[in-house]
């Protein structure tokens, strides 16, 4: 005996739609592009994101780095409180600026409870980023 299970678009469009974010306004609460801080600055940045899926996220839910210069933040941030669907929420990480004079971007995308990443865009795959510019001594 073989068994078949058959989705129906619904059920497809259900799982399909659980985990999607869009970004809030404005996406860059804190440090915007290209912030100039000094050497070894420590820094919290700050994204708001929306909850447009079908499914809220909770302390299951994480913020991961996932390319780009981790900026010697945890890599793994989960997420505190319940977010609705619907519903905008700011999502904060502790960073610090390298020692190094240059330009600095690390791109960061959520977690779902199961392990799969997601992020914005019209594929719900597109990261969103901290990029900073670290300034010489004078």
């Amino acid at each position: 005996t073989q068994f078949v299970q058959t989705l129906t678009p619904e059920n497809t469009q259900s799982a399909a739609n659980c985990d999607q974010a869009s970004p809030g306004v404005p996406i860059d609460v804190t440090i915007p592009d290209d912030t100039i801080l000094r050497p070894g600055e420590a820094f919290i940045k700050t994204w708001r994101l929306k909850n447009i899926g079908t499914c809220t996220w909770n302390s299951e839910y994480a913020l991961v780095w996932f390319s780009g210069e981790q900026l010697d933040a945890n890599p793994t941030v989960p997420l505190s409180g319940t977010t609705a669907p619907g519903q905008p929420v700011d999502l904060s990480v502790e960073m610090k600026a390298p020692e190094t004079p240059g330009t600095y971007q690390g791109w960061w995308k959520l977690r779902n409870p199961s392990g799969s990443l997601f992020g914005i865009g019209p594929n719900n795959d597109s990261g969103f980023w901290v990029r900073i510019i670290v300034e010489g001594t004078p």
